[in-house]
């Protein structure tokens, strides 16, 4: 078992577990019972940490944590961010049509990144 990632808190620890675990990486969450004692020893001895399970795992497991870090997740919508071409309305990318006036989202604004206007 290796150590690939220390959590700021519990929900972040269990985010990365299941990311991990999206990957096909068997992983698990250790230290969250120390949660609890934050205050009475030092704050960075109370962080969740994430392991992989299985050693030979660690260097996939590592990229995918490192992935994260750089913020890019499966967690989120893909896309871009795109404004509708009738009312102007800013809209996230998983939105296929406007929630404001009903037009649909213009072509090509479904992938990349940044903002279509």
């Amino acid at each position: 078992m290796k150590l690939v990632f220390t959590a700021r808190d519990i929900p972040e620890a269990h985010f990365v577990r299941g990311l991990l675990e999206s990957h096909g990486l068997s992983a698990a969450v250790r230290g969250e019972d120390l949660w609890g004692i934050r205050g009475q020893v030092p704050f960075t001895e109370t962080w969740p940490t994430v392991w992989v399970l299985d050693d030979a795992c660690e260097r996939e497991a590592r990229e995918v944590v490192r992935e994260y870090d750089l913020g890019r997740t499966d967690a989120g919508p893909r896309g871009v961010t795109w404004r509708c071409r009738k009312c102007g309305e800013p809209l996230d990318p998983q939105f296929t049509s406007c929630w404001r006036c009903g037009a649909e989202r213009p072509p090509g604004a479904s992938t990349g990144r940044g903002t279509v206007r």
